[in-house]
């Protein structure tokens, strides 16, 4: 997206094993909603994925199906 575009709707992927097994407790989607929602942008999902590629891959090409932009964050 250029930079000038503004994004209407907005998913974030968390990708961490350790954020699924509860070792590291998220703080980067939290802080992400917050200043998304700072700019009047909509937040539509926050998803916490494991490090497997292709579980990476399919949901980032199912987030891609549904908002303006896509945060991956691990």
């Amino acid at each position: 997206m250029p930079a000038s575009s503004a994004a209407n709707s907005v998913a974030i992927l968390l990708v961490g094993d350790e954020l699924l097994s509860g070792r590291c407790v998220d703080g980067n989607g939290a802080w992400l909603a917050r200043a998304l929602d700072a700019r009047g942008v909509v937040l539509h999902s926050i998803e916490i994925l494991g490090d497997d590629p292709v579980t990476i891959e399919n949901a980032i090409t199912r987030a891609c199906g549904m908002v303006d932009l896509v945060i991956v964050s691990g």
